[in-house]
């Protein structure tokens, strides 16, 4: 995805390139869902910066352990761009269990095209504006009255 905040990768390695084209319009995605999905490791890191933030997030996310520093949730984002990447590289125009079987031995299936399904809940327009160069993780993503820009 164009723009992890936390990923130091330019140009952009496979993996992101990967996430990035299946989140896309031209994929077939929603079309604001790689805005909507950019804008949200910026806020997260925002709404992170603090322990009420950090606690809000631990809570509303049901997360089994807590959120206790800004190292808790860099490493929290990190680990959800594991499953962006696999549900981007498992999205078939099939159902396929390939994706699951391989990282978990469970034969689950994903839904056919399985990276669209994961954007229909980042359809809305939810105000989002970036600005800047997403390509290079130099942008500016604004909600609303809320700005912020992603922390290397």
């Amino acid at each position: 995805m164009w723009g992890f905040p936390l990923i130091d990768t330019c140009p952009l390695d496979g993996s992101a390139q990967v996430v990035t084209y299946a989140a896309s319009a031209s994929a077939g995605a929603a079309p604001l869902c790689s805005i909507n999905l950019k804008a949200s490791y910026v806020l997260l890191t925002a709404i992170g910066a603090t322990q009420a933030g950090r606690d809000m997030l631990s809570e509303s996310l049901q997360l089994c352990t807590s959120l206790n520093s800004l190292t808790d949730v860099a490493n929290f984002l990190t680990y959800l761009q594991d499953p962006l990447f696999d549900l981007s590289e498992g999205s078939y125009p099939f159902p396929s269990n390939y994706i699951t079987f391989a990282l978990t031995n469970s034969l689950a299936e994903l839904p056919a095209w399985a990276m669209k399904v994961l954007c229909e809940s980042m359809r809305p327009d939810f105000g989002v504006t970036i600005s800047g160069h997403p390509e290079e993780v130099q942008f500016e993503v604004q909600i609303g009255q809320v700005l912020d820009s992603p922390k290397n």
